[in-house]
């Protein structure tokens, strides 16, 4: 989806001291006075096992569409080995002679870090939507893919899965339409829930050598999914349901999870303090508690829109950032994305005595606890404890907000983890057996 991005009032987020090189932000404004809580603690049930998680990624738009910019080989580095994603989503032109655009920048990050790629099309030829016209390419609110040109399109899908992997660029996912149930002002094509299931169901099979997603409804709409997944023969043809969250909030999905399927959270992002003078770094937070809520809601990953941008996860040299550096937004992301790694299983964790925590926990290899807890609000937890039920012999912790050094203080022993949670701030344990 292409938004409408507003002007920065100020400049870019006031940075931890430990990361001075990063643009500072005069519009964010300051926390009230934070106030302490005493006696809240977490517990941890190892044994209760629920998702294995895939991965964090964020968009690459290529060919310089809209206000998007390529990712540079040292940017991508960046991504992976600084926030540890795993993920990059990418628009399908409409145009194969733009195919070539992408290849680049998807190769350098497959062939170099392993990252998986998700291709999104926006709309297909102008030749196979009603109706045929020029304009339609550029108005996703009236046209719509022609029915008698459902298997033009599969072999549409096909060909640019095919291109990306003789380019040494393989897709792992292509899904069948970015945001089918959003009547956009730009360039998309609007399907409904039938139309959705008829194209699965009598060709998604012929999509070959990559994962299949669903369409990737705008509000992660189970409408919009559940005939393909009531369909044995639809069903069987997707591998991935991909929703974005955009006026909503996540949402567990039973049936997707009865049916085998992952589910992945592919766009959503938070930019309005920048138009509003409100607080970036508090709307920072909601960003952290959203993630959280996809993880505890049973989502297998999460992606979030333009990775670079001056509101995002590096900047782009807009509004006062550097073109590169890592943003505090992007920091705040990663306390999830640099610890919760692909193959990790999420385990139970509940809390007491602290109703505006999010928290979530996750089990990896060898026996590696990931523990994040977002606390949004402006209280400071004193001697938050974590009953882990366990002993390690190594644990570590960091924390992000927007005042502070990065470094976590803490106690541990008899199964203990006791340590003080800031307020505004994301905080990551990482305890190994």
């Amino acid at each position: 989806m292409i938004k409408k991005l507003f002007p920065l009032i100020a400049a870019a987020l006031l940075l931890a001291a430990c990361h001075k090189d990063e643009p500072s932000n005069g519009n964010d404004k300051p926390l009230p006075n934070p106030y302490e809580i005493t006696g809240a603690k977490a517990t941890l049930d190892p044994s209760t096992t629920f998702q294995t998680w895939e991965g964090f990624g964020a968009m690459n738009l290529g060919g310089n569409w809209g206000d998007a910019i390529d990712w540079s080989d040292s940017e991508t580095d960046t991504f992976t080995e600084s926030l540890g994603l795993n993920i990059m989503r990418i628009r399908i032109p409409y145009d194969e002679n733009d195919w070539s655009k992408l290849v680049n920048g998807c190769r350098y990050a497959y062939q170099n870090h392993g990252t998986l790629i998700l291709a999104s099309p926006w709309t297909m030829p102008v030749t196979m939507k009603t109706p045929e016209q020029a304009e339609a390419l550029k108005d996703g609110k009236t046209s719509s893919l022609r029915p008698d040109k459902y298997g033009d399109y599969a072999a549409y899908l096909q060909r640019f899965v095919d291109y990306m992997s003789n380019a040494g660029a393989p897709l792992y996912a292509i899904s069948v339409q970015n945001e089918p149930d959003w009547h956009a002002s730009y360039e998309g094509c609007m399907w409904t829930a039938q139309q959705h299931l008829d194209f699965v169901k009598n060709y998604g099979q012929s999509i070959t050598g990559t994962l299949l997603m669903t369409g990737e409804s705008m509000g992660s709409d189970h409408s919009f999914y559940t005939p393909v997944l009531n369909d044995d023969a639809a069903c069987a043809n997707i591998d991935i349901v991909g929703g974005h969250l955009y006026g909503t909030t996540p949402q567990p999905f039973p049936l997707a999870e009865q049916k085998g399927k992952s589910l992945w959270m592919t766009e959503h992002l938070l930019n309005d303090s920048f138009a509003k003078g409100t607080s970036v770094w508090l709307e920072t937070m909601d960003m952290a508690k959203e993630i959280a809520g996809c993880l505890n809601s049973g989502w297998n990953a999460y992606i979030w829109w333009y990775g670079i941008r001056y509101y995002s996860l590096l900047g782009d040299g807009d509004a006062g950032t550097t073109r590169g550096a890592i943003l505090p937004r992007g920091r705040a992301f990663a306390q999830f994305s640099r610890y919760i790694r692909p193959g990790d299983r999420r385990i139970a964790i509940s809390i007491e005595g602290a109703e505006g925590l999010s928290a979530t926990a996750f089990k990896g290899e060898n026996g590696r606890i990931t523990i994040v807890i977002v606390n949004p609000g402006q209280e400071i937890y004193k001697d938050f404890t974590i009953e882990t039920g366990g002993t390690f012999s190594k644990i570590s912790g960091s924390y992000t907000d927007p005042n502070l050094p990065a470094d976590l203080k803490f106690t541990s022993s008899d199964g203990k983890i006791i340590l003080n949670l800031n307020s505004a701030s994301v905080t990551t344990i990482v305890a190994n057996p």
